[in-house]
């Protein structure tokens, strides 16, 4: 006889189909043991039907039932085989609110639409926050909310978190606990005695809970230490997984190797940073760094889905690695998160296929008919390549509009009209659109200031100084001319709705204003040049002015011969760094490919000394020219940068020329400090020169190093 489908169960489908206005009553459900664990079944004919070889499995496919486009001969044969994981979590941030949401309410509707795309485990993080009245009653209604959707609990739990607080009593208020997360390194540094503790006291009322540690932005002797601790008897009593993630020096397949046996492996995926990140993205242009920071949303589908399949790969079959809870700092990568739940629960799934489904259940029959899962996919490939060359940010606005009409206007979208999510993927269209239009109109008005200083009619440099001021000032009024003003009105419309139907504090955590502050950041060097022409207009003699304005625009001149390149510019970067054969695809969290990254820190600086070329860990950032002149003597100069981190992070590198002679000992260049060297002609007696910096290995941290910026190449006069 076939067991009942438990009330709990029963309860968690009743939630989603509440959630998602479908009438539960139509379903038959079951469970059959014979199905094995994890697997499901489901059968639309005259009636549709969702079996189970378990209960969380019957919730599975209750979930993949609501997410169908059709029902109409609907059916799905799903086994555990099918899956990537068996693990699909997420992280949630308690930052600002007790319910990450202003209310509980919406973070129950929150969870429950997570568990439709097949999350099974939400993990609670940065209770520090909490006032120590809010500490306990934010634990149990975050247990009972996420046991209500029949998902897993877990916490993310610094050692020494609720220090003072009676732990046993506190954990004993939590309907459920499945596991507790001890990070090692970025966000806390583990200690025994102290997990130990917390453990017995989570264990006292949930014996079954695990104990996962992590091993983050260690050296390499501290990460041998920590493995070797790990293999201590001490040790195994009491951690029973281990966590790879961000700033983890050794890739998941050698991390893997490395851990020893008996342990769990779960990953700890960055699905919400775009650049100084995990996954950052490894060709990201200035335009959308500087106006996005670290945090945006950010939807991936296409590279998450790749990173999936990678990582995959990287751990194989093994029973060790059960799966991901991925790290996040607020709701703007919600695509992502689907992404990796659906696809970690059913492995063959097309992306594309998925994006519908998120279009059709989260904005509503009509968005998704006008085409909103090709405007989600359209977001990722606005940021892909060079800004100004992208011509996809356009016509994926028109997409994003045509769902804004579909839906019954701007007005209905602010007032609330397919939710949050929809608010926040249209401000995202026109935030793409308008930051792609002033750039533009920013680069033709420094384009026309450096024409106005060429010496030609033979106007004086006073004369050639006055144009340019005049050229150039228009860039200030990029944000607000033409279309682009319009596109910004917009953004700014939403951003408003946004605040009033979620919060900008939810949806990014880390940038609650939701990059107001940086959607005006100037992307040229404007600013720089008008600043230094102002200069040079009152200099009083001629020859003074033209000096400044040699300095000034002669700035990217290698002289006869010479190259420059601005390493921090894609088309640079790609011409002058040395690259993997495959380009990185094998490497999405570049171990051992190079990156491009910075931010604006200041505008009254040229963009290109803020922007750099750098590498992770071990790794050694090559640069190559070619067709250079066996017969002349060359002069190398360096600019270099690091964005990321203070001088007290920054480990010492040395600059090697191809053919072996040390450019460089070992050594800590400061922000902008440029570095001369005169190269031996031997370096370039082939007509090519390839210089490698390296940084000092077995360092700790983010890993990042060799920030170089500016690179000059000329010939000695």
């Amino acid at each position: 006889m076939e067991p009942a489908v438990p009330r709990r169960t029963l309860a968690a489908v009743s939630a989603l189909a509440a959630l998602a206005n479908f009438d539960r009553s139509s379903v038959r459900l079951g469970i059959r043991r014979d199905l094995g664990a994890r697997a499901f079944r489901i059968n639309c004919t005259t009636q549709c039907a969702v079996v189970g070889g378990d209960a969380d499995a019957l919730i599975d496919g209750f979930g993949r039932l609501l997410r169908a486009r059709s029902l109409e001969n609907f059916a799905v044969r799903h086994n555990a085989s099918g899956e990537l994981w068996r693990l699909r979590g997420h992280q949630i941030t308690l930052a600002h609110h007790a319910s990450q949401f202003r209310t509980w309410a919406e973070f129950r509707q929150f969870a429950l639409a997570l568990r439709a795309f097949g999350t099974n485990q939400l993990e609670a993080a940065h209770l520090d926050g909490l006032s120590p009245a809010d500490f306990d009653d934010a634990l149990r209604n975050f247990s009972s909310a996420v046991d209500a959707a029949a998902m897993n609990v877990s916490i993310w739990w610094p050692c020494g978190l609720g220090a003072g607080r009676n732990l046993t009593a506190t954990f004993a208020r939590m309907p459920r606990l499945d596991s507790l997360f001890f990070p090692g390194g970025d966000g806390g540094a583990l200690n025994l005695t102290l997990i130990g503790a917390t453990m017995d006291a989570a264990r006292a009322s949930h014996p079954d809970a695990l104990a996962w540690v992590s091993l983050q932005s260690l050296t390499q002797d501290e990460l041998d230490e920590a493995l070797a601790a790990l293999r201590k008897p001490s040790w195994r009593r009491v951690v029973d997984g281990v966590v790879w993630g961000p700033h983890t020096r050794l890739p998941l397949h050698k991390f893997a190797a490395a851990l020893p046996d008996g342990y769990l492996l779960r990953q700890y995926p960055d699905i919400c940073h775009s650049t100084e990140a995990q996954y950052g993205l490894r060709a990201w242009d200035h335009a959308w760094a500087f106006t996005h920071g670290r945090s945006s949303v950010n939807p991936s589908p296409a590279f998450f889905a790749h990173v999936m399949q990678q990582t995959a790969a990287a751990v194989g079959a093994s029973a060790q690695h059960v799966g991901v809870g991925a790290y996040s700092e607020g709701i703007a990568d919600d695509v992502n998160k689907a992404v990796w739940s659906a696809l970690a629960l059913e492995r063959t799934r097309a992306v594309d296929d998925i994006l519908e489904e998120y279009a059709r259940f989260h904005f509503g029959g009509a968005a998704a008919t006008a085409g909103a899962a090709v405007a989600l996919a359209g977001l990722e490939r606005s940021w892909e390549g060079a800004a100004l060359g992208n011509a996809h940010v356009g016509p994926n606005l028109a997409r994003w509009q045509r769902v804004e009409r579909a839906v019954g206007g701007a007005a209905a979208v602010d007032a609330g009209v397919g939710g949050w999510r929809l608010q926040a993927h249209i401000r995202r269209a026109y935030s793409d659109a308008h930051t792609q239009a002033r750039y533009a109109c920013e680069a033709a008005a420094l384009a026309a200031a450096r024409t106005a200083l060429a010496p030609a009619g033979g106007r004086s440099p006073a004369a050639r100084i006055a144009d340019a001021r005049a050229a150039v000032g228009a860039a200030a009024a990029c944000t607000s001319a033409g279309v682009a003003g319009g596109w910004r009105q917009r953004v700014v419309a939403l951003t408003a709705a946004l605040n009033s139907s979620v919060g900008g504090e939810v949806l990014l955590s880390q940038l609650p204003d939701l990059g107001m502050s940086l959607l005006d950041t100037p992307l040229t060097d404007a600013p720089f040049y008008a600043a230094a022409l102002a200069r040079a207009a009152t200099l009083a003699d001629a020859a003074a002015q033209q000096r400044a304005i040699t300095a000034l625009d002669g700035w990217d001149d290698a002289g006869p011969g010479g190259t420059y390149d601005a390493l921090g510019d894609l088309s640079h970067a790609s011409r002058r760094v040395v690259m993997p054969a495959d380009g990185g695809a094998s490497d999405p969290a570049r171990y051992h490919t190079p990156s491009v990254g910075g931010y604006r820190r200041n505008a009254s600086e040229r963009v290109a000394s803020q922007r750099v070329a750098f590498v992770l860990y071990d790794s050694n950032l090559t640069l190559a020219w070619d067709r250079l002149r066996p017969d002349a003597d060359y002069v190398l100069r360096l600019l270099f940068h690091d964005p990321f981190h203070p001088a007290a992070d920054r480990a010492p590198i040395t600059i090697v020329a191809g053919g072996g002679t040390v450019l460089l000992p070992p050594y800590s260049p400061t922000p902008t400090e440029v570095v001369k060297f005169a190269l031996p002609r031997s370096e370039t007696a082939t007509g090519t020169l390839l210089v490698t910096c390296a940084q000092k290995p077995g360092g700790g941290g983010s890993g990042r190093g060799c920030g170089i910026a500016e690179v000059w190449l000329a010939v000695k006069s």
